[in-house]
């Protein structure tokens, strides 16, 4: 027996099994076995801090979100050389 008498012995069975597969029917199962599923499971509980936990305060201020504007347009010192007009 060959390879390819192998590979289509496998091919045919394979075959065989999913003749009447019906991709649609499948994916309409699934859908209702998931949904059911969610159905029955309660939401995630939101975790509660323990007793003398600390409260979250309020945010910090970010202090180096973005450079400076002339730092940004003409590098460090914000000295940009002059355009050059055509006069």
């Amino acid at each position: 027996m060959t390879i390819e008498d192998i590979l289509q012995a496998e091919a045919d069975e394979v075959g065989s099994v999913l003749a009447d597969h019906d991709p649609e029917a499948f994916t309409r199962r699934l859908a209702e076995r998931i949904a059911e599923a969610e159905r029955q499971t309660p939401p995630p509980a939101r975790p509660r801090p323990g007793p003398g936990a600390p409260r979250p305060g309020p945010a910090a201020a970010q202090t180096s979100a973005a450079p400076a504007r002339a730092e940004r347009h003409g590098g460090p010192g914000g000295t940009a050389p002059a355009p050059a007009h055509p006069v």
